[in-house]
């Protein structure tokens, strides 16, 4: 017997056979994420994500479909879809749309949209900053422009909702929490916010917080149960080992946050969102780490566009893991795009003896820990003790030199997380909750 697991990631869908009972995955499938759509903004039709997805849980269902016990998934969050039923009325609105930032008339849709809910302390009430990109942020822009039809929806929910018979449009609490518009003291709409934004014409939907199922996949005669999409940072900092309120994560890929769990709801200088069995994820997201890195790379490679930015990659790490000593004056700013350390990025103290590929990027790695250390302090205010580091994402798990460089600074070593796939590992427990 198997689930599919399915996560939904801005780079691929990836999918998976996953046992619960023995707690083991095989079969891992990669299809890349559909590119966006060729029109104004960051959108991508939500019929050819629906195709990719129905591909994927093909490849899992073409031996023994009468052995699947259901489906499971996971998306990138911050998304927004509107929807009727199984009908998309939007494409897939990403998180990577800055449209609200435009100038109207002299100012942003965002920023009217700050001016309107300056009457709140949208951090303490919602648990997460005003971010371009967020969906409330979208959903002001549409309404403004005349749109105001469908649900509420992230990617995920979506999915699920044009997969099932007689769809009833559910989202679960992590990505309702990240629309911007989530009361995290009482667990429900921020109906005040709504409303002010202007954001009420649109149909709010019901939340779920447990692993009900949602509704029945017709599949080749069988009908297979699908459960609830959460959020892909929740899922991965389960499936990288985060379970107690002792441990702290260092989640560095492409993006990159500082996390730590919480039994009790706390105010404070971080977000705060829901995490599985009723407990409080404390974090830090937005922190520049991969892409801000690909900016570079893309710099050191330009004259050579034929090279493959993987094998670029490659090749970096091993010069810089060569060598984990570092004692350049060289310094890095990261923020080279809109981020937790501002939006300006800058290299400072360079010389001619550390004007190479190797320094800058030690250096680079140098500033992630840094920020790390930062943001770690804001979140960890009350001195609670530390008994475990988990470290997880590519680039924490590939560099043996930002190891190193974390080491240095906490004087801890970091328990890598044992596997690369932590969104599918973190189904896997799901599966084996609903198992049992």
């Amino acid at each position: 017997m198997f689930f599919i697991g399915l996560d939904l990631g801005a780079t691929y869908i990836k999918s998976a056979r996953i046992d619960a009972e023995e707690f083991s995955m095989n079969g891992i499938e990669r299809i890349p994420f559909p590119s966006f759509d060729g029109n104004y903004g960051k959108t991508v039709s939500m019929r050819r994500i629906l195709d990719s997805v129905s591909q994927a849980i093909q490849v899992q269902l073409s031996s023994h479909p009468e052995k699947c016990q259901g489906v499971l998934l996971s998306n990138q969050m911050h998304g927004l879809v509107l929807m009727r039923e199984k009908d998309f009325c939007s494409p897939f609105i990403s998180w990577q749309d800055l449209r609200c930032l435009e100038s109207e008339d002299g100012v942003s849709s965002f920023q009217k949209l700050k001016n309107r809910l300056g009457i709140f302390s949208v951090l303490h009430e919602t648990g997460e900053y005003l971010r371009p990109g967020f969906p409330i942020t979208q959903l002001f822009r549409l309404q403004g422009m005349g749109e105001k039809l469908g649900v509420v929806c992230d990617l995920g929910s979506a999915i699920v909702s044009a997969l099932i018979e007689n769809p009833v449009q559910q989202l679960h609490i992590s990505n309702a929490a990240a629309t911007g518009c989530w009361d995290i003291k009482k667990g429900d709409w921020h109906r005040d916010i709504i409303r002010t934004a202007k954001i009420d014409c649109f149909d709010w939907p019901g939340v779920v917080v447990g692993e009900e199922v949602l509704g029945y996949l017709k599949w080749g005669g069988r009908t297979i149960p699908v459960y609830p999409s959460v959020g892909d940072q929740q899922v991965s900092l389960l499936g990288a080992g985060l379970w107690r309120d002792d441990q702290v994560s260092f989640n560095i890929a492409t993006g990159s946050q500082v996390s730590r769990l919480s039994s009790e709801f706390q105010v404070g200088d971080f977000q705060t969102r829901p995490y599985f069995q009723g407990r409080y994820l404390q974090t830090i997201t937005h922190l520049p780490a991969g892409r801000a890195l690909n900016a570079l790379l893309k710099l050191f490679t330009e004259l050579s566009p034929q090279l493959d930015l993987d094998l670029a990659w490659t090749e970096v790490t091993r010069k810089v893991d060569h060598d984990l000593s570092f004692s350049s004056r060289l310094k890095v700013n990261l923020g080279f795009f809109p981020s937790a350390i501002g939006n300006e990025g800058s290299l400072t103290g360079l010389t001619e003896e550390n004007l190479n590929v190797s320094s800058v990027l030690k250096a680079c790695f140098v500033s992630i820990v840094q920020n790390h250390i930062e943001a770690l302090k804001r979140i960890n205010q009350d001195s609670r003790q530390i008994s475990e580091y988990i470290g997880s994402g590519g680039i924490m798990q590939k560099s043996r030199f930002l190891q190193s460089a974390f080491y240095n600074y906490l004087g801890e070593p970091i328990r890598l997380s044992e596997q690369s796939e932590d969104a599918l590992w973190g189904l896997a427990s799901r599966a084996r909750e609903i198992a049992r």
